[in-house]
């Protein structure tokens, strides 16, 4: 038996509500599908289709995975024209964002689970089947990033199945 497995950022109820209206703001003037605001996140590493049985063996491997906590700022929107996907990303990576990602991907590979051919880009999906913005309010929107998680697509819908905290407190 198959999961359609993800890991990865998942915004507090008040930031889902800030995305969430961002993207309906967006919708007025690019059309499109809104995403959901209970699917709104972040995705660190795309696996696709594994085993169940090999549930155990990722929980494990992400507990190992050692991370620190960072702020993330969302300033950016943009539309990737070709998918007709329109998002929000930061300008900034942080430096613990790119190296929890780059630990997740070296232990993913180590253990011979199939990753994405293409770079990881950070971004939260805010529409599908969207035009391009125009020149739109551009909120910067804050999200104090402690913990990631693991996350079943499962017809449609999202099941966190596990979260691990990340540690240490960021600057500032």
């Amino acid at each position: 038996m198959q999961a359609r497995l993800f890991f990865a950022l998942w915004p507090d109820t008040a930031l889902r509500a800030s995305l969430h209206q961002h993207a309906l703001s967006l919708k007025q003037q690019c059309g499109g599908r809104a995403t959901r605001a209970g699917k709104l996140h972040m995705t660190l590493a795309f696996l696709g289709d594994v085993a169940r049985a090999r549930l155990p063996e990722l929980v494990a491997l992400a507990r190992d995975c050692r991370g620190d906590a960072f702020e993330l700022c969302l300033d950016k929107t943009g539309c990737w024209s070709r998918q007709h996907i329109v998002w929000m990303a930061p300008q900034r990576v942080p430096a613990a964002l790119a190296r929890l990602v780059a630990a997740l991907e070296a232990a993913l590979r180590s253990h011979d689970f199939r990753l994405e051919d293409r770079a990881w880009r950070p971004h939260v999906t805010l529409l599908r089947d969207a035009q391009a913005p125009r020149d739109a309010a551009q909120p910067a929107l804050q999200w104090a990033v402690r913990d990631f998680v693991l996350v079943e697509s499962l017809r449609g819908e999202y099941r966190l199945l596990d979260r691990w905290p990340l540690g240490g407190v960021p600057p500032g």
